[in-house]
């Protein structure tokens, strides 16, 4: 008896079951279609997850160098290799002969040996008394060009190289350059000591 009662009643939920998955599908296809707009979403997104999933393969591939042969042979440069670079020093062009005139003060006398008296040579300097002892003999000053004058400032050029000096700069000589000029048609320096230094080619 229990049997046969309990058969009708599941053939009834079988049948309750059917007939809802029935209208499950019949809902399902009557669903609207996609519009244009969304077609183009979606096929935006595929493109971009397509285009992540390849980017660190693409990243990859430009890293990579298949042909390492090649890059052995090249030459790295160092910029800061001075190995190579040549450097010329220019000495001065004109000997202090022809760019200063002898100062008359300044004995040429050698004073380099001296007497048994340990006063030097007769007339060696301008000392005490007739027999001189160089003690007020001046130095030589130093040598040095105007070569050119650009923007208030002037070029000269001595044993060292060229320099560039302003109004109140040191001098090469210890004096102090007092103005820049032009005279006689050719710039010209005046120093604190009063030498006026044409400008030479």
């Amino acid at each position: 008896m229990m049997t046969g009662f309990r058969k009708p009643k599941e053939d009834k939920n079988l049948t309750r079951l059917t007939a809802a998955v029935a209208a499950a599908a019949r809902k399902e296809g009557m669903k609207k279609p996609l519009s244009k707009g969304d077609r183009y979403l979606v096929i935006a997104v595929i493109a971009l997850a397509a285009a992540s999933a390849l980017l660190p393969i693409v990243t990859y591939l430009q890293r990579v160098d298949f042909n390492p042969a090649n890059k052995a042979e090249r030459k790295i440069i160092d910029p800061l290799d001075r190995s190579e670079q040549k450097t010329v020093r220019r000495f001065p062009s004109f000997r202090p002969s022809e760019q200063v005139a002898p100062a008359s003060e300044v004995d040429k006398t050698m004073t380099g040996s001296v007497m048994s008296n340990g006063k030097g040579l007769p007339g060696a300097g301008k000392g005490e008394g007739e027999i001189g002892d160089g003690r007020g003999q001046p130095f030589p000053k130093p040598v040095f060009a105007l070569r050119d004058v650009v923007g208030g400032m002037a070029m000269i050029e001595d044993a060292s190289g060229y320099w560039f000096v302003e109004k109140g700069s040191l001098l090469p000589d210890g004096s102090r350059l007092v103005s820049i000029g032009r005279g006689a048609g050719t710039w010209q320096l005046t120093t604190s000591s009063g030498d006026i230094i044409d400008m030479r080619r």
